[in-house]
């Protein structure tokens, strides 16, 4: 689905945010500016790993604050884009937030929660299947976060989430889900699997 917005003036804060270095980079991979990306597909892969503009930020959420890039979120999210999208990897701006951007998250604890909460409000799904970090360490070619939040090299290994954003995972995880090699999130050769190897 094509969601496309007239736009005849780009909202400044969009428009700040896509001159930040990291995603001023990403953004001019696409070849397109900002009002181009939004005014055409807001849901458009943008860059060589088929990030969309939601998985930009959600990756990056410093770039320039938590707090800045949580408003940049919800009005991506009000202008149609997709808390489901995938890029390449199968990553959804959700599964890149857990897994890239956890010290972010962890030095702005009720921030982190309430982005948290503002993506699964919005019927992000956290439960997909997705290629790990370190595919060699996991053992896999496709997990969850569950899986990954479990995992030593991977999780574990993490700035610490705060336990209010642990707690809502706890709730909101299918921690019954297996991985591609048939592997439950608790089960102990996720976390010792790079010790016995």
């Amino acid at each position: 689905m094509v969601n496309t917005i007239h736009l005849d003036v780009i909202p400044k804060i969009l428009e700040r945010w896509s001159s930040e270095d990291i995603i001023s980079v990403s953004v001019a991979e696409s070849g397109l500016s900002i009002k181009q990306i939004v005014s055409t597909d807001v849901n458009m892969p943008i860059t060589e790993c088929g990030s969309t503009l939601l998985h930009l930020a959600m990756s990056n959420l410093d770039y320039p604050s938590v707090e800045f890039v949580s408003s940049v979120v919800l009005l991506l999210l009000e202008m149609g884009a997709s808390p489901n999208s995938r890029d390449l990897y199968e990553r959804t701006p959700l599964t890149n937030m857990l897994t890239q951007s956890t010290r972010s998250l962890h030095d702005n604890g009720e921030l982190g929660f309430d982005l948290l909460n503002l993506m699964l409000k919005h019927n992000a799904n956290p439960d997909v299947l997705f290629t790990p970090n370190f595919v060699g360490y996991a053992g896999c070619k496709m997990w969850t976060l569950a899986h990954d939040l479990q995992a030593d090299m991977h999780g574990l290994s993490r700035w610490p989430l705060p336990e209010k954003m642990i707690g809502l995972l706890n709730e909101t995880l299918n921690f019954s889900l297996l991985d591609s090699e048939g592997r439950q999130p608790t089960d102990k050769h996720l976390v010792y699997r790079a010790i016995n190897n």
